[in-house]
């Protein structure tokens, strides 16, 4: 995204990749890139003329504004100055990288899938659980569960607790 912005004067770059000044700013994490607008005082106009363009580019799968930040989990930009102004997913098979040299938008890559920064609704997100000890079933096989599952079932297999919490004890593990 950021050689895109560059391309449309948001962000300035000598011999290539040595960014010397930047009004928009990409920062990427695999599949997950999150868009600051550094120029305060053009916040909403500058919003305004990445989206489409952000949206248009090979490899985006969605664009979230920050009033829908809750949506993925994360808080608000009301209750977090530091949050992104945007933030970007990648669909299966691409991932973002922070460069500005070059003219190229988009570049084949090797990122194994279900690496960092995806959106966990992607399918291929899913990962091992693998849990033994004192109260464990043997040989259980679960279809599928939620990350959100595993704090509760490891704090239950202790013997404790866990109240208040989105994740559920997996008691078809639990002896």
């Amino acid at each position: 995204p950021n050689v895109m912005l560059k391309k449309a004067g948001l962000i300035s770059a000598a011999l290539g990749n040595k960014v010397t000044e930047r009004k928009v700013w990409c920062h990427s994490e695999g599949g997950a890139c999150f868009v600051y607008v550094l120029d305060a005082a053009n916040r909403e106009a500058l919003i305004s003329q990445i989206k489409p363009k952000l949206l248009a580019l090979e490899g985006v799968e969605q664009l979230v504004e920050g009033k829908d930040f809750a949506s993925l989990g994360f808080q608000t930009p009301d209750k977090d100055a530091r949050l992104p102004d945007l933030v970007l997913s990648a669909k299966d098979g691409y991932a973002f990288s922070n460069e500005v040299g070059g003219e190229a938008e988009v570049v084949p890559t090797d990122a194994p899938r279900g690496a960092h920064g995806y959106a966990p609704s992607q399918p291929l997100m899913g990962a091992s659980f693998i849990i033994s000890g004192r109260g464990i079933k043997k040989g259980i096989v679960l279809d599928e569960m939620s990350n959100l599952d595993v704090a509760p079932t490891a704090a239950a297999s202790l013997g404790l607790e866990m109240k208040n919490v989105d994740g559920r004890v997996l008691k078809e593990v639990m002896k």
